[in-house]
């Protein structure tokens, strides 16, 4: 397990988007990290996530676009890790908070997710994602929790407040009680 903590990480402020020119100032790539208490900041992208789990604790992560995106997950022969992202303060002035795409496999509890004014508070696709006691909004673009493509989502006891969209639900297999 690779550890990073009381660390602060800060880049280059482009535009959002693939044309955009900006990247994360923390990429994770087939690895398996513990994060605590970092603080990344003045960037476009804050932290990709591919093909990695581990853990993201007490941290505070503001960032023009995306903030957290992770895109699949870390395996050890049939063990499938999952991501844990937990006591965050994630805001986003344009893209989503959090991210789980293309078979990654999320717990996350007990964060604070606004901004994305271009975009959803939590974006799933395709993925395992578990929500406890997270407060997402206010959301200025879209949905505070948006579910599509083929996910196995439960979200439970969560406050989402102040999205402009309602929550948007395009896939199978979900168990929602904010």
């Amino acid at each position: 397990t690779f550890e990073v903590k009381n660390s602060v990480f800060t880049g280059a402020d482009a535009d959002c988007g693939q044309q955009g020119g900006g990247r994360a100032v923390v990429f994770i790539e087939d690895s398996y990290i513990d994060m605590d208490n970092l603080d990344v900041k003045q960037n476009s992208y804050g932290i990709l996530l591919k093909s990695s789990s581990g853990s993201l604790t007490n941290s505070v992560v503001d960032v023009k676009c995306n903030a957290i995106d992770t895109n699949s997950l870390k395996t050890t022969g049939n063990i499938q890790h999952t991501l844990e992202v937990k006591d965050n303060t994630i805001t986003t002035a344009e893209g989503a908070g959090l991210t789980a795409y293309d078979g990654a496999k999320v717990y996350a509890e007990g964060n604070t997710i606004s901004g994305a004014t271009e975009g959803s508070g939590v974006g799933i696709r395709s993925s395992n994602v578990e929500l406890h006691r997270n407060t997402i909004g206010p959301i200025g673009g879209w949905n505070g929790l948006w579910i599509y493509g083929t996910s196995d989502v439960v979200a439970e006891n969560n406050t989402i407040q102040e999205d402009r969209k309602s929550t948007r639900l395009n896939s199978s297999h979900q168990i929602i009680s904010y």
